[in-house]
This record gives structure tokens, sequence and C-alpha cells, in this order.
């Protein structure tokens, strides 16, 4: 497991399904091997917009196993991190959440995993409306590329 991941648990039932124990990720399938990757998603939104849809392209070499989303936004040319708005989408376009979160409630460990498939793309959705000016969005996907073993 990544040190960089901050392990958080709740028991609570009614916990939207990224915020369930995230500390003990699933054991890697037998035949397969888990190998630490990131991807960086870089944006910018434009004031008082609503961009939906932006998006990354996973590598084809591998699946993806998400853990870990990390979203910050900066008004542009500066270093001034806001609080922002976002909805993360699986490469089908289905939200991760019913609404849009804020990068504090985001930001951290997700479900215990979530596969994306290699080649496929990643969304996300961004709430700049409330903001006079142009913002640039940043986001780190954390987790591993899953790669089947030789001879399997």
């Amino acid at each position: 497991m990544n040190p960089n991941i901050i392990p958080i648990s709740t028991t609570n039932p009614l916990a939207s399904r990224w915020q369930r124990d995230s500390s003990n990720p699933e054991e890697t399938p037998q035949g397969y091997k888990d190998v630490f990757f990131q991807y960086a998603m870089n944006f910018t939104v434009s004031a008082n917009q609503f961009a939906q849809n932006l998006s990354i392209i996973l590598d084809g070499d591998a699946d993806f196993v998400l853990r870990q989303i990390e979203p910050t936004i900066f008004e542009a040319g500066s270093p001034t991190v806001l609080v922002g708005a976002f909805r993360f989408k699986d490469c089908y376009g289905n939200p991760l959440d019913d609404d849009l979160l804020t990068s504090t409630d985001f930001y951290g460990p997700i479900f215990t995993e979530l596969v994306l498939q290699k080649g496929k793309r990643f969304f996300m959705d961004v709430d700049n409306t409330q903001q006079g000016f142009n913002v640039q969005v940043a986001v780190m996907l954390r987790g591993c590329k899953r790669f089947q073993k030789n001879g399997q």
C-alpha cells in the first residue's frame, strides 16, 4: 500500500460509496500484479463557467485501479488555493456521487477501489460559476496499474 494514501473509515451505512472504508484495499487478483501509478489532470476553466466532461484518456497498457483523488483549484496565475466544486465520473460517464462535492470533501482516499478500463476516459465536471476569474484545476488520480502476469 502506498504510504501517501490517507486511511479513512466510516461504518455509516448511509455514507456515499466513496466515503466508506478505504484503509484496506482489496487483494490483487491471482495472476495479476499491481504497480503504483498516478495520472495528472490539468485544465483551465473560464470565469463563470460550469465545465462538463473534462477528461483524460487512460493508458492502453493496463487497467487503472483508482484509490485516491486529490483535486485542487487555483486562481489562474496565482498560488491562491480555492475551494472548488467537482463531480467525478467513471469511464462510462456514471457520476461517483449524486451531487457536486467540494475539493475538501473529495481530497484523499475513496472507496476501496474503482477499476478503470485501459484506454478509456475518466471524466470530471468543475463548477466555476461563483468566480469572476479563470481557475486552474489540478487533479491527481492515485492508485495502481494492474498488469497480468506473464504466462497466465
